[in-house]
């Protein structure tokens, strides 16, 4: 929803009640309450869900950090959280290679050839 949670969805009444039952809420307690209050309340569920996702990233980091191998890198509890910004998790993607450059482009040709080969 476009109130500034960065998604391009817009802030309609439709989105707010689809939100609202996608997070398993009655709909009568949707119509009775206030849009400040069902605000607040979608709001506290993604709070929910984020913190939720802390100790799920917290663990799945510590499984990776137990099974890696001897001299890799330690992974974060932010390598495993959707909720980090795209800006933290880039730093950790790998430059494309000349390699990859001629793989994309084999990979284009054989698109383009429609498999005609």
């Amino acid at each position: 929803m476009t109130d500034g949670d960065g998604s391009d969805e817009p802030l309609t009444m439709r989105n707010l009640y689809v939100a609202w039952l996608l997070r398993g809420r009655e709909p009568d307690t949707f119509w009775r309450s206030t849009f400040g209050e069902v605000m607040v309340m979608l709001r506290a569920y993604e709070f929910q869900d984020e913190l939720q996702w802390m100790h799920t990233s917290a663990m799945m980091s510590m499984w990776a950090n137990l099974h890696r191998q001897k001299n890799a890198k330690a992974y974060e509890w932010s390598d495993f959280n959707p909720y980090q910004s795209s800006k933290q998790r880039a730093k950790s993607v790998k430059p494309i290679t000349p390699k990859h450059e001629n793989l994309f482009a084999a990979m284009a040709a054989k698109l383009n050839s429609n498999g005609k080969e």
